[in-house]
């Protein structure tokens, strides 16, 4: 092997990857590959034409797509000609699971992470001239604590190691819910003033919403915006599917058991609320992503206190049919 890239900003690249090594020494190992390829590839592996390397290590390269491999822990890559390697730090235990567990499962899709409640921030309408007026007067004068109380602080941080394109809403759900239908005749969440506009926080207290300060409704442009995050997400689903790929969208929450409450449900309430709808869910990425939250020894229901995941309503019927739409949330004692 010629070169080493030693520097981890410079593995990023993984689609030019097109082998894996894999160095072992025991006998145990090797039947655990022959099996591996055996059942992967149908083929027996020649252990005669596999050369030995330094401290007694045999190297066995693996011709799999590896578009997937920031999954697996890496130290080094080397090229040779035109090749591209990877070696493993992780056993071949786990690399065998994660190929057959994981990677399989997943390599059909590109994942987009829909973020809609992770800010804190308000739009420019909401800052004006006087202290926090637009705010104080909306929302009251307790209006950081709801802000706090109600956001999805730093789920954008829990889930930044997942690859995937990132559609996230700007600005604190208080000035607007976009993952909410816009008819609330529609939206489940609207008769405890959840809504798109949120009208009430979780004390009950009633917010004062589309009135002018400075000149200025600071709720003017809630539709806009609302729409303009929406065509946002249907854009990237149809990128990708339009490359072949199908989509996974990851809807990513957090909830305490106060906001679960508040809204009619009683506990105990599990670490992990996954939510799918009645259809545009994949069983094996769900049973994955299950088998992930019981390996952290944390406990999961389904659709429980929160059910469903978001769908972006512009998509044709064909479209829907190669979208798995999984929500995750994560109930806030795990991580604060």
């Amino acid at each position: 092997m010629d070169a080493f890239y030693k520097e981890e900003k410079r593995m990023k690249k993984y689609e030019c990857i097109k082998h894996a090594i894999f160095g072992f020494k025991d006998e145990e190992t090797g039947e655990k590959l022959r099996e591996f390829f055996k059942r992967h590839t149908g083929k027996d592996v020649d252990f005669n034409g596999i050369k030995h390397y330094q401290n007694g290590l045999k190297l066995l390269r693996l011709s799999i797509p590896l578009n997937s491999i920031g999954l697996i822990s890496i130290t080094e890559a080397a090229h040779r000609g035109s090749k591209d390697y990877i070696r493993f730090t992780s056993s071949i235990d786990t690399v065998i699971n994660w190929y057959e567990n994981e990677y399989l499962v997943l390599k059909d899709y590109e994942i987009i992470k829909h973020i809609p409640h992770s800010s804190l921030e308000f739009p420019e309408s909401y800052k004006t001239d006087e202290r926090d007026l637009a705010r104080i007067i909306t929302f009251g004068d307790d209006y950081m604590i709801q802000n706090y109380k109600m956001t999805d602080l730093f789920v954008d941080e829990l889930f930044k190691n997942i690859e995937g394109v990132e559609a996230k809403a700007p600005y604190t759900r208080l000035y607007c819910d976009v993952e909410k239908y816009l008819n609330n005749d529609n939206e489940p969440m609207y008769k405890y003033g959840h809504g798109y506009e949120y009208t009430k926080g979780l004390n009950g207290k009633t917010f004062h919403r589309h009135f002018v300060v400075n000149g200025i409704d600071p709720d003017g442009d809630i539709i806009k915006y609302y729409k303009e995050h929406h065509k946002k997400l249907t854009l990237e689903t149809r990128k990708i599917l339009e490359s072949g790929k199908k989509v996974l969208i990851l809807d990513l929450h957090s909830f305490s058991d106060e906001q679960a409450i508040s809204t009619g449900k009683s506990g105990p309430f599990p670490d992990i609320c996954v939510g799918i709808n009645d259809k545009n869910y994949d069983q094996k990425v769900l049973d994955l992503i299950i088998n992930k939250i019981k390996k952290r020894g944390l406990t999961y229901q389904i659709n429980y206190p929160y059910s469903g995941s978001i769908i972006t309503n512009e998509l044709t019927e064909e479209e829907m049919d190669n979208i798995c739409s999984i929500m995750i949330e994560v109930n806030k004692r795990v991580y604060l």
